[in-house]
């Protein structure tokens, strides 16, 4: 490869291996309690573990990437990934602090550079199909976005209990706070389909993580709700298929009224209604809520890294997770040379499917007419990105 043609390549695997080391060989002192209690044998770890691999594989997928254009083959691509996390597993277990090396990571780390390069090896066919296979690999990610938003329903929904339930006050949970103020009074309700959680408690200052106040437990011993405080927020979750897949549980923080640092009487409440999650909190008589609907555009909020708050979260955020698929639908319809009209037929009845019959489906929110409009939008620009790249 000439020396011009190689130097993007090694712009990107130089770069992302800087990004790669201070990802994981930063110290953490603060996690070296759970970075203990983990074994290094294990792969899928954790509550939130499915998380931690995919987020994993996605880290040294760029890097692949980088190694597959620089001329090296999958196979030779999956040594060098393989070095490379094997030398930052025993660096985080000599040297840096708060690091828990695992079995996990070498092997995700590993299929991530795997994937990358495979990538790059047929990205000239994806790049630059034929007429036929752009209209098989428009066909493709049309249905590929479509299962991807029946997964995030079916994720979205909720877990089923196993048997009766009962409302445990305060547990004990590891990696988590302990709630030290007294409860007062606690219920829990169901009416109408509908659930809630309250407390009346006397706080005892403010908490480092998460303190659960309630939970709400089956027969397996499973939190199906949980009410809780964290630092100075009411927070509320419900379990759902995605926390029995290990993927993160949508959470609700309340930020309009905060709880203050000394030890105070408020009512902390949490439910689900319907698609609705909200959690609430009444300090010195004032009420303060907040709300979250659970739509086929939250998909995204199952894979944040670890710890990552859901506060983010907007129409806008939703939009632009459930469009970014649509742009290859787009691209690929382009270069099939598929007419505008048919196209923006074919996207409707897609999208439809996608954002209307999904929520059907799986009794969801709905994503609203801002996705609709990006969506629609992002499949006419890669249908015209499309269009004016050279055979």
């Amino acid at each position: 490869m000439p020396i011009q043609q190689r130097r993007s390549p090694l712009i990107l695997t130089a770069t992302w291996l800087a990004l790669i080391a201070g990802f994981t060989l930063v110290p953490l002192p603060s996690q070296l309690a759970q970075a203990a209690a983990t074994p290094w044998y294990c792969v899928v770890c954790g509550n939130q573990g499915m998380v931690d691999v995919l987020l994993n594989i996605a880290l040294f997928v760029p890097l692949g990437l980088g190694l597959g254009w620089l001329g090296l083959r999958p196979p030779r691509a999956l040594l060098a990934g393989l070095t490379l996390a094997l030398a930052i597993e025993l660096l985080q277990a000599k040297l840096v602090t708060g690091r828990d090396p695992s079995l996990s990571d070498v092997l995700t780390n590993s299929f991530g550079t795997f994937i990358g390069a495979a990538l790059a090896a047929v990205a000239p066919g994806l790049w630059r199909p034929s007429v036929a296979s752009a209209r098989q690999l428009a066909i493709g990610a049309a249905l590929g976005w479509l299962a991807l938003l029946g997964l995030t329903g079916w994720l979205l929904t909720g877990d089923a209990a196993a048997g009766a339930t009962r409302l445990v006050q305060a547990p004990a949970m590891p990696f988590l706070d302990h709630f030290n103020g007294s409860i007062e009074a606690s219920e829990a309700r169901e009416r109408f389909g509908s659930h809630a959680l309250s407390a009346t408690v006397v706080t005892a200052g403010l908490t480092d993580r998460l303190a659960p106040v309630l939970e709400l437990r089956d027969a397996r011993r499973f939190a199906l709700a949980r009410l809780g405080q964290l630092g100075q927020k009411p927070v509320f979750s419900w379990r759902l298929h995605a926390t029995r897949v290990l993927l993160r549980t949508p959470t609700v923080r309340v930020y309009g009224g905060v709880l203050p640092d000394t030890a105070t009487r408020a009512v902390l409440e949490g439910g689900k209604a319907g698609p609705v999650l909200w959690a609430a909190g009444t300090i010195a008589g004032q009420r303060h809520e907040a709300r979250l609907a659970l739509t086929p555009g939250l998909g995204w909020m199952l894979l944040l890294p670890l710890n990552y708050p859901f506060d983010l979260h907007s129409p806008w955020t939703s939009a632009l997770w459930l469009s970014l698929p649509l742009l290859l639908v787009g691209f690929w319809a382009g270069r099939a040379r598929m007419r505008l009209a048919l196209l923006l037929a074919g996207a409707a009845l897609l999208m439809l499917a996608g954002l209307e019959g999904v929520a059907v489906v799986f009794h969801l929110a709905r994503d609203g007419a801002l996705a609709w409009g990006v969506g629609l939008g992002v499949v006419v620009g890669g249908w015209a990105w499309g269009m004016r790249r050279e055979a």
